[in-house]
């Protein structure tokens, strides 16, 4: 596969993210010449700039093409027979402000804290990002419920996270919770979460304490999600879904929940026609963004309220 990349991993810019051909219809390309250095730079890949722009997240994709085949269809898009598709890269999109909300106290990122909290909620506004005020009014969305997992270790407590594998349809490469669509057979989204991660990542539910909810979490590409915050009262072991899960990893709760680490970022998202924010959350080579940000700060807000 040849992919154009920033200055990114490959595992990151293979990340599906949304086919963005509208933004794209204006490209310049670079001589050939400089073309073939960007691919020894940078892994047999090609930077693309947007039409008047310094940097563009917008990036060639072509999942067919070797990098002599990929050469040849620049040359022929320079004639106007374009082969190629455009991705978006989310971690090439600049930052416009870091979130200076603080952190949640320590005291409230203990097991027994949360629990409690979840048992007698207080009155407190979940934060509404672009990308649910963008949907709300559009029929027709899809059911899904993720399992937030809290995870016990000597340093605190940790959130269970998977990165999903590179060559799936939708939203490859991606980091986020387990979780997917709601089934009939489900009885509810408790149970529809405590599902996906049995099929995911093996999670017995046996060994899971489930706290409660969070508010239903409406994404740009038509789901309502709803995230379920659970607890492992023990420790499992746990199997990757080989052809969902490339991994799972666990970030401490204190990181989460840490104001600081919270970025917001702006960019064009043409299925929506219009400019929308994202937060992300980078945590070492793991780029948290969009949804699953996006549910970290409503719990963020919950436990701050």
């Amino acid at each position: 596969m040849c992919v154009a990349l920033s200055c990114t991993t490959c595992v990151n810019v293979q990340a599906n993210l949304h086919v963005l051909k509208k933004n794209c219809q204006h490209v310049k390309f670079k001589q050939k010449q400089n073309l073939l250095s960007n691919f020894h730079k940078l892994h047999a890949n090609v930077l693309v700039r947007k039409e008047g722009a310094d940097w563009c997240p917008f990036f060639l994709y072509s999942t067919k093409h070797t990098k002599q085949q990929a050469l040849t269809s620049i040359n022929k898009h320079q004639r106007g027979h374009a082969v190629t598709t455009a991705i978006f890269d989310p971690i090439a999109v600049p930052i416009d402000s870091i979130s200076d909300d603080g952190n949640v106290e320590t005291e409230r990122l203990e097991i027994d804290w949360i629990r409690s909290r979840f048992a007698h909620p207080p009155q407190w506004r979940p934060e509404i990002t672009d990308e649910s005020s963008l949907m709300l009014d559009a029929p027709g969305f899809v059911d899904a419920a993720v399992l937030i997992t809290l995870v016990q270790r000597e340093a605190g407590l940790h959130v269970l996270f998977t990165r999903r594998t590179a060559h799936l349809k939708h939203h490859a490469g991606q980091i986020s919770f387990p979780g997917g669509r709601t089934e009939k057979s489900d009885l509810d989204v408790i149970q529809a979460a405590l599902r996906e991660a049995r099929e995911e990542i093996g999670l017995d539910s046996a060994t899971v304490d489930v706290l409660g909810t969070l508010p239903d979490y409406y994404t740009g590409t038509g789901y309502r999600v709803t995230p379920v915050v659970a607890a492992l009262v023990s420790s499992p072991s746990l199997q990757s879904e080989i052809n969902e899960v490339a991994e799972i990893f666990e970030v401490p709760l204190a990181f989460l929940m840490d104001g600081s680490n919270h970025q917001l970022r702006s960019a064009i998202f043409p299925k929506q026609g219009a400019r929308r924010s994202f937060y992300s959350i980078p945590y070492n080579d793991y780029f948290i963004w969009g949804a699953t940000a996006g549910m970290l700060r409503n719990l963020f807000h919950f436990l701050r309220a």
